[in-house]
């Protein structure tokens, strides 16, 4: 029977799920950012912003904590490094549009964009998920697994025909900042 997922914040984690702190780093925080734990940053004159697409600015990596507004102040982030066991885990959802998407077995192994919603998480609650297209991807789809529990079924694991499921997905190297060093 399929499953529907309650669309959460994008999550941050390791292949093996083992501990994040060990790859977290910290770098100053841009003017005036408003971005919260989980969203994805850029890098900007040295600085960490809120990232918006790849046509924008290449993944540099996520908040590990919300922004405070302050210039330089140091936060903590986690590196967007693609040949890495770091995974975005989120809702795979209708791109550009936040709607509702059922999962496809096509969804599986292919690239995907990255996506903000303005009302993702409720009314005037931005958040990020992964939209089901391959126009300006950043991510790279890699399994139907999920760390959210759907409460009438004990199983954690998104199957195909499920409404707004969580996957995980890995950087592409074309995405990230760090990838791109030579």
């Amino acid at each position: 029977m399929a499953k529907t997922y309650t669309v959460q914040a994008l999550g941050v984690r390791r292949q093996d799920d083992a501990c994040l702190a060990q790859v977290v780093r910290q770098a100053p925080e841009g003017a005036t950012q408003t971005f919260l734990a989980g969203w994805p940053l850029k890098a900007a004159a040295g600085l960490l912003l809120e990232w918006v697409t790849v046509a924008d600015e290449l993944l540099a990596g996520f908040a590990m904590e919300d922004a405070t507004g302050t210039t330089s102040k140091l936060i903590d982030f986690v590196p967007a490094l693609p040949h890495s066991d770091l995974e975005v885990e989120g809702n795979i959802l209708v791109t550009a549009t936040n709607a509702t998407y059922n999962l496809l077995a096509a969804d599986l192994f292919v690239n995907r964009t990255l996506e903000k919603g303005a009302n993702l998480l409720g009314t005037s609650l931005p958040g990020w998920f992964i939209g089901n297209t391959a126009t300006a991807a950043a991510l790279q789809t890699c399994a139907f697994e999920s760390n959210q529990a759907v409460p009438t079924d004990a199983s954690s694991i998104p199957g195909v025909g499920d409404t707004d499921a969580r996957i995980r997905a890995k950087l592409l190297t074309s995405a990230c900042y760090f990838g791109a060093v030579s």
